[in-house]
């Protein structure tokens, strides 16, 4: 019985031993994935545009190294308020507020997200566009219906 406490106590010490110069770091790397962009306007990851404004996003860093700024995709959580190119233009299309952003392809980690809020009024879309015949008139102030 001697002889085990011994034992255990030997084996114990090597132990504290072994592991007395690690830290939790040893053979352990850290992997930063990261976007960086810029554009005119853009501040604390806020963008203000009115509508039919353009702004084009320009990647500046990208981590890890290997991978490029053509290995990502662009994109909008509300396209009727701000569109995105493949290329990173935004088009303000409507009043509203919206997330655009960049992600890798290669590295879904990175990953990049403004906030955008388009000012202004809506754009006037296909079905509210009004046609009038060569014979309507109208005058300041005060609608006609159209002849019969």
């Amino acid at each position: 019985m001697k002889k085990y406490r011994i034992l255990k106590a030997i084996v114990a010490a090597a132990m504290i031993a072994a592991f007395a110069g690690c830290s939790n770091t040893d053979n352990f790397s850290y992997q930063v994935w990261k976007i960086g962009i810029e554009a005119e306007g853009l501040e604390n990851g806020r963008l203000t545009m009115e509508t039919g404004d353009e702004v084009q996003v320009h990647i500046t860093e990208f981590l890890p190294r290997h991978s490029t700024e053509h290995d990502v995709v662009w994109y909008t959580l509300d396209d009727k308020v701000a569109e995105v190119t493949s290329n990173g233009l935004i088009k303000a299309v409507g009043p509203g507020s919206t997330i655009v952003g960049v992600q890798g392809t290669l590295e879904p980690y990175a990953k990049t997200e403004i906030k955008v809020t388009v000012t202004g009024d809506a754009p006037v879309t296909d079905d509210e566009q009004i046609t009038m015949d060569d014979d309507d008139e109208v005058s300041q102030g005060e609608a006609q219906s159209p002849r019969r």
